[in-house]
């Protein structure tokens, strides 16, 4: 099914990603050669780990080191990062909004539920907001910035569209325990498993989303245990506290259905807790920037990829691909400096002018260690030869 959907799409789009992760392999992507969204490795730039754990707070199912794994079921990520099919097994409640069944998939005792992506948003494209990161507080004011411009890592731009932050609904919400005491403001007993806290807002304002976005900060403190951490219809599993591998990470972001009542579910245990918002999405900048923002076409050769663009549109072309030192950028045959953006993407300045953009890349001191490489062959075969000339005088 997977190689289907390659040969079907990639042709026409070469940065459309997939929402799959064998069970048997992180590293899926790699192993069966398809654009994913999941990664396992200590080696790969701490960008990444920054982009996941701080800057987006993209909660995971599991909480391992090294490993990097789904969107937390976010529609403005997975559209940001052109994610356009989704593979889970049945009993998943979390499908991210937008997202449509379309088969299922039986292979022996295994079944798989396929879902495609049905708002059509162009993640290569052209805009020409800025946005300044500092004036973006929560994770979703970052997603819905990136949607419909740029946030540069480059301070010395400057922005030129603002951004109004989105409202923290946390002070509407009432809050109850199940199953659960408060020891002070910020640590909690949890007497029962699936115990905790239940916030209940309005059932006017919960209306009036999609999705919300729960941000916290949670850990449990005893017993050393196997836990659960949830809200509705989400739960991240995490290890024992004494597990070398445990990746701890506050706060944490965890995206619902919207609902007047959001019940923070826990594992039997002491905890400290501590509710830092709930912010509502409804979608609307989403399906506004998916008609307004400019695409490119792409092709593909075979060191980069060729974008071309209308005429009368500047600004940042934006590529769902991961910025790295060593990307080279020409634009209508002159050379142009690309830049990191939007967390950890790939931006390149154009102009109205600009029809032809080319994104190449070359590890860092390549040529440097070219000539270091054929200098120590060339030293090798001297040496090999003197010594033979030497042995042979004997």
């Amino acid at each position: 099914k997977i190689n289907n959907i390659k040969k079907q799409k990639d042709n026409k789009n070469p940065f459309h990603r997939i929402d799959y992760m064998s069970a048997y392999a992180l590293n899926s992507p790699f192993i069966y050669h398809y654009n994913g969204i999941s990664l396992y490795s200590s080696i790969f730039d701490g960008d990444i780990l920054k982009y996941y754990d701080k800057e987006m707070q993209i909660n995971m199912p599991v909480d391992k080191n090294s490993t990097y794994r789904y969107l937390g079921n976010r529609a403005n990520l997975e559209a940001m990062w052109d994610v356009q099919d989704r593979f889970r097994h049945p009993n998943d409640l979390n499908m991210p909004y937008g997202f449509k069944k379309v088969d299922t998939i039986n292979n022996g005792s295994d079944k798989l539920i396929h879902s495609e992506n049905t708002i059509n948003y162009p993640a290569t494209h052209i805009t020409n907001k800025i946005f300044n990161k500092h004036d973006l507080k929560s994770p979703l004011d970052r997603e819905q910035a990136m949607l419909q411009g740029v946030v540069l890592d480059d301070d010395s731009i400057k922005a030129n569209t603002s951004f109004t932050q989105n409202k923290n609904l946390l002070s509407k919400a009432y809050q109850s325990t199940n199953n659960a005491t408060w020891k002070d403001k910020t640590h909690l007993n949890v007497e029962k498993n699936n115990g905790g806290i239940t916030l209940t807002l309005p059932k006017t304002l919960a209306n009036q989303y999609k999705d919300m976005y729960v941000e916290m900060d949670v850990e449990l403190l005893a017993p050393d245990i196997e836990h659960s951490i949830g809200v509705n219809e989400y739960a991240q599993n995490r290890n024992m506290l004494s597990y070398k591998y445990r990746r701890f990470v506050t706060p944490v972001t965890m995206r619902v259905k919207a609902s007047d009542q959001l019940k923070i579910r826990l594992t039997k245990g002491h905890y400290r807790l501590s509710i830092k918002g709930i912010y509502g999405e409804d979608y609307h900048t989403l399906k506004q920037a998916s008609k307004s923002l400019k695409p490119v076409t792409i092709s593909q050769f075979r060191s980069g990829y060729t974008f071309t663009k209308p005429k009368g549109t500047s600004g940042y072309l934006v590529v769902p691909i991961a910025y790295a030192n060593g990307m080279h950028a020409r634009v209508n045959g002159h050379d142009v400096d690309v830049k990191q953006a939007n967390g950890i993407m790939t931006a390149i300045p154009v102009k109205k002018n600009d029809t032809h953009i080319e994104l190449s890349y070359t590890p860092p001191h390549f040529y440097i260690l070219l000539i270091l490489s054929v200098i120590g062959i060339i030293s090798s075969i001297i040496f090999s030869r003197y010594l033979k000339r030497k042995n042979q005088l004997k």
